[in-house]
């Protein structure tokens, strides 16, 4: 058979193709998947959604297409929104591909944090798996590097910090994302920033569908542990998150090349390309941040995907002089992603008020000094006027409406939160984005504050503050009693874990598996149970074959026959 991606024969049995290195073992699937998504293709599983979805939704166009699924902008008719409906195409209803969409959409639904895309609902009809999540109307930060290639070092930190929230949040729920790419981060139209596609997310301890060393994600943005089928960790999603800010930072990714086989083994064996080199002048400790998330080992890197951002924002809200008033340009175009203007404007705000109040204080004493000139000149022509019998009855004390004005100017348009007797480990939220500290600088008006503490029950309040306004917020939560725990039973031995077995008939021809029969097929991909497996291959007018294959935990075992014709 010949490699799909560049149609260089491929040797029988062999996983990788000789010539561009992609992976060729699900290349009939490949195929399928590549077919699926012509026009016509996309066309055909239009009108298998609309017979499927009926009177509940009217899909509206299409949206996107990526790996294993297409995407449709449509309105929800009883509830009259809008909805993104991810659908599975029939061609991928086999295998690994329906089990993977399913385990997507259940960790997607199980992940409730403001910068994970919700998901809505989960269906399938008699062709096509789908589910709907809420529609984000937006760009892609792959959209976006596009057209700025790099950015401001204040831009990517207020980028990522809403991602390492949202990946935080999943870390401590024991799910790790694994394909964390800029094609998976949304910006929408307010400047809010949002993570999808959990597709290939995987529950710590989980036995999943890859658990057979074949590596699962993107490999530009893939980290050498998952990129050699190692066990993952949150500290992958960290090495993710680093190569996405290394190239938001100077345009390109640290390894690229020819095929995905080339870009892996660089990824395991190179350091990544001087960053001081492609972007200098940026201060140390984002070169040092960076080196660390890209670090070889996992434990390596930070502890978190939240230390590593938090240690390249280090310094980044102590600029100084008016250039850091110009970033506001990014929030026009994007927003403010990610942050309720909990610091975004902090330095800014404090360098006017300081320069105001310090012109107010000048024009105060140019004004004091003027006014005692004035009474020393009024009194001379009031001393030389009432000597010539004048009336200064209708006189009037002159006003300073300029300092009146400057002062007036000076107060704070700000409000202080302060936060007292906080637990250890307490995550606080504002407006549904994670704060920082126990002092907390907020634009005037309502804010919605909420507080979760292990052991405790969560705080949620709605204030009102006022600018200039300190309001000390004591934690008052009720601590939460632990139940007694009952000792847990001993968990049974783990199952073997299972191989892959791939059956290739040239050319078609009925199997059977251990004397039952399979299906008609040229090609298929099962995953089965370790053990000696006995086939058969039977066509009419051709040479019945009988052969016997060993799978082997968590191998892939290829066979591939090739009947004659003739007499059985």
């Amino acid at each position: 058979m010949n490699c799909t991606y560049c149609s260089t024969p491929v040797p029988d049995g062999a996983v990788f193709c000789h010539q561009c290195g992609s992976l060729v073992y699900d290349s009939e699937g490949q195929a399928a998947m590549s077919a699926s998504l012509t026009d016509s293709g996309v066309r055909n599983l239009t009108t298998l959604l609309r017979e499927d979805i009926k009177d509940e939704f009217e899909i509206i166009r299409q949206i996107g297409r990526g790996g294993m699924a297409v995407v449709f902008l449509a309105r929800e008719i009883h509830l009259d929104r809008h909805v993104a409906i991810k659908v599975l195409p029939p061609e991928l209803t086999f295998g690994q591909g329906i089990e993977r969409f399913k385990r997507e959409a259940k960790t997607s639904a199980s992940l409730d944090h403001p910068n994970i895309i919700p998901i809505h609902r989960v269906a399938s009809g008699g062709l096509i798996f789908w589910y709907t999540m809420k529609f984000v109307e937006g760009k892609s930060l792959e959209q976006v590097l596009r057209e700025t290639q790099s950015m401001a070092l204040r831009e990517v930190t207020h980028i990522l910090r809403p991602v390492a929230d949202a990946l935080q949040y999943a870390h401590e729920r024991q799910v790790i994302h694994r394909d964390i790419k800029p094609a998976n981060v949304m910006v929408d139209t307010k400047g809010r920033v949002m993570v999808t596609d959990f597709g290939i997310a995987r529950a710590l301890g989980e036995r999943t569908l890859t658990s057979s060393g074949v590596p699962v994600g993107t490999p530009h943005y893939m980290s050498p542990e998952q990129a050699t089928g190692l066990p993952v960790s949150p500290a992958s999603d960290q090495y993710s998150l680093g190569v996405m800010a290394y190239r938001m930072l100077c345009g390109q990714v640290p390894f690229d090349g020819t095929s995905a086989v080339d870009i892996l083994h660089k990824q395991c064996t190179l350091p990544p390309p001087p960053l001081n080199v492609l972007r200098p002048s940026l201060p140390d400790h984002v070169y040092q941040a960076i080196d660390k998330s890209l670090a070889k080992n996992p434990g390596d890197r930070f502890s978190s995907v939240t230390a590593f951002v938090e240690a390249l924002r280090r310094h980044t809200s102590e600029l100084r002089g008016w250039e850091s008033a110009f970033y506001s340009s990014f929030e026009g175009r994007y927003g403010t992603p990610g942050t309720p203007r909990l610091k975004s404007r902090r330095t800014v705000r404090r360098l006017l008020r300081r320069l105001a109040v310090g012109l107010g204080v000048a024009v105060l004493v140019v004004a004091a000094g003027f006014g005692a000139w004035q009474l020393v000149l009024g009194r001379n022509v009031a001393d030389s006027e009432a000597g010539a019998g004048g009336d200064l009855s209708g006189r009037t004390a002159p006003t300073d409406t300029v300092a009146d004005s400057l002062v007036q100017e000076a107060t704070p348009m700000i409000a202080n939160l302060a936060l007292a007797d906080l637990p250890d480990g307490a995550v606080v939220r504002v407006d549904g984005v994670v704060a920082t500290g126990t002092e907390l600088e907020l634009e005037p008006g309502q804010h919605t504050i909420s507080i979760e503490a292990t052991g405790y029950e969560t705080i949620t309040d709605r204030l009102t503050l006022a600018a200039g306004e300190r309001l000390r917020y004591p934690f008052r939560a009720r601590e939460i009693r632990q139940q007694p725990t009952e000792p847990r039973p001993l968990a049974p031995p783990p199952e073997p874990e299972p191989g892959f077995l791939r059956i290739s008939a040239r050319p078609w021809a009925n199997v059977l598996m251990n004397g039952r029969f399979v299906e008609q097929v040229t090609a298929r991909l099962d995953t089965v149970a370790p053990g000696e497996y006995n086939l058969r291959f039977e066509r009419p007018g051709f040479i019945s074959v009988d052969t016997t294959v060993t799978v082997q935990s968590g191998q892939l075992t290829a066979i591939l026959i090739r009947l004659t014709q003739g007499t059985p």
